[in-house]
């Protein structure tokens, strides 16, 4: 047995029909990645057959990226909020075809923030997260923007903004006394 697009779907190698029975019936793998394969049978002394199968799902067509939040503070740490996902026509989340999807990330503005530079949307997934880690602010500092790219492998880049803001320090008073 065979399947002729292994990228949608396989099927066993062999299968035996057992004596005094006229069929048997093999197992069918079924990618993330929609379409039709043929499965041909063949054996010994008789004629090849072939038979298709139909696999359906949404195919993604567009990367989406989002920040969430899209608001961070400016204080040196990492956050996971950075969302990459994979889209179908309608805009609908979409499953990564066999080997996932690469996604290159990159931040317009270090002196901001940085992002992981790759993630991968893994196959059967519909998005990946990445790491955002915002540069350390003065407290008299504004709030900052900057945009983050990402780059698929196969699809059109997308974008996103996110913003740091700075964080407030409070200072702690102690009162004292003072002796007369």
């Amino acid at each position: 047995l065979s399947s002729s697009l292994s990228y949608i779907g396989t099927v066993n190698s062999s299968i035996i029909i057992p004596t005094g029975e006229t069929y048997a019936s093999a197992e069918f793998t079924s990618t993330f990645s929609p379409g039709t394969t043929t499965i041909s049978a063949s054996a010994t002394d008789y004629s090849t057959v072939q038979a298709s199968i139909t696999t359906v799902g949404s195919i993604p067509t567009a990367i989406a990226v989002y920040g969430f939040p899209s608001t961070l503070p400016a204080d040196g740490n990492t956050y996971a909020a950075i969302m990459v996902q994979l889209q179908d026509s309608t805009g609908s989340p979409a499953r990564a075809p066999q080997g996932g999807v690469l996604v290159g990330l990159s931040s317009y503005d270090t002196t901001i923030g940085t992002v992981d530079p790759v993630v991968t949307i893994l196959e059967g997934q519909t998005y990946a997260i990445a790491n955002f880690t915002t540069a350390k602010a003065e407290t008299e500092a504004k709030k900052e923007t900057v945009t983050i790219e990402a780059v698929p492998k196969g699809y059109n880049p997308n974008q996103v903004t996110i913003t740091t803001t700075p964080v407030a320090t409070t200072t702690t008073v102690t009162p004292t006394t003072t002796q007369p």
